[in-house]
């Protein structure tokens, strides 16, 4: 467990998670299942002095059978104001964005639809957009592959939403700097393609469309192609002002982890977070079951993740932990 401390205020629950689920849809006859899974969240928040955490739906695609979308959500957000705030659009803006790249095109009307959909969870309170998917690689049999260009006229639209309204988007997207070959370690998951097609010059379009769209690049530490290397954050973050990045430090050792085999932050991302600390926050990606038990594939990485600021010095650490978030999405004290 971390023994994090902001400032020697060791009662002050200041930290703020940016990126996780509840997943009390998953467990049919466990009563009302996302009231208990928030439940525990809140105790492992109050034991790793997290005082607010972001939570959304998972990205969702074209015929998947999920009611994982921010109406679930809405009764946990009303019962604990405090502790939780809400993104929307996982399971309807992202599907309708997995549509029109089904469909090959994109209409006037959908267009339409998708703006009154964003501008409905807006009004329903939602303080941004997420979890969208521009690459998402499948996990399991079970698990959807989603792609979607970047820059895809529907992305374009969300952000110019989102600007307007000054929230932020949460994005979920492998890096892929040159078309390349799935990874030996998923090809065993039917879902996945052999081909995975570039993206990071659609991304920087993506970005550059609007700048005043707050583009949140979830999953940092947690990389699947081998490619989200310091050095190409450090070149996205150079050029382009509206990029934020989240980060979520996982148990196993794999590529992109911002620690080394003993825990300790490696030389590359204490460089790369020192020369762009304004620009960084933590998203755990812990998804919450309804009972004690952490079973979820994802259990535990709230723990790894809040144990990475302990390698940060104060000064950075609070501006990762909460102040950073606090300013992105306009959480008023």
């Amino acid at each position: 467990m971390a023994s994090f401390v902001i400032y020697g205020q060791s009662s002050s629950l200041q930290i703020v998670d940016v990126h996780d689920h509840l997943s009390g849809w998953l467990f049919k006859g466990s009563g009302d299942g996302y009231e208990k899974a928030a439940e525990i969240a809140i105790k492992t928040m109050d034991k790793l002095k997290v005082g607010k955490m972001i939570l959304m739906p998972t990205p969702q695609t074209v015929g998947q059978e999920n009611p994982h979308t921010f109406d679930a959500y809405l009764a946990v957000i009303k019962k604990y104001p405090d502790r939780f705030i809400l993104l929307g659009g996982g399971g309807t803006l992202n599907v309708m964005i997995q549509q029109a790249v089904k469909d090959g095109k994109v209409s006037e009307e959908m267009k339409m639809n998708f703006t009154n959909k964003a501008k409905e969870l807006l009004a329903n309170g939602v303080k941004g957009f997420g979890e969208m998917a521009a690459e998402h690689l499948s996990m399991n049999a079970e698990h959807p592959y989603m792609t979607a260009p970047p820059d895809h006229p529907l992305f374009l639209l969300l952000a110019d939403i989102a600007a307007e309204a000054d929230v932020p988007i949460d994005l979920h997207m492998e890096a892929v700097q040159n078309d390349m070959k799935l990874p030996a370690r998923l090809k065993s998951f039917p879902n996945n393609p052999a081909i995975i097609k570039q993206n990071i010059p659609q991304f920087e379009k993506l970005l550059m469309h609007n700048r005043k769209a707050k583009i949140i690049w979830d999953h940092a530490g947690w990389d699947n192609t081998g490619q989200r290397t310091t050095e190409l954050m450090n070149k996205l973050l150079k050029v382009h002002p509206n990029l934020y990045i989240s980060i979520r430090v996982v148990s196993r050792n794999i590529p992109g982890r911002p620690t080394d085999e003993n825990n300790k932050i490696k030389a590359d991302w204490a460089k790369l977070i020192n020369t762009y600390p304004d620009r960084f926050m933590i998203g755990s990606d812990e998804f919450f079951l309804p009972f004690e038990k952490r079973e979820h594939p994802s259990s535990e990485s709230i723990d790894n993740t809040i144990g990475f600021l302990d390698e940060l010095s104060p000064e950075i650490a609070a501006l990762v932990s909460y102040k950073n978030a606090e300013k992105i999405f306009n959480i008023k004290k």
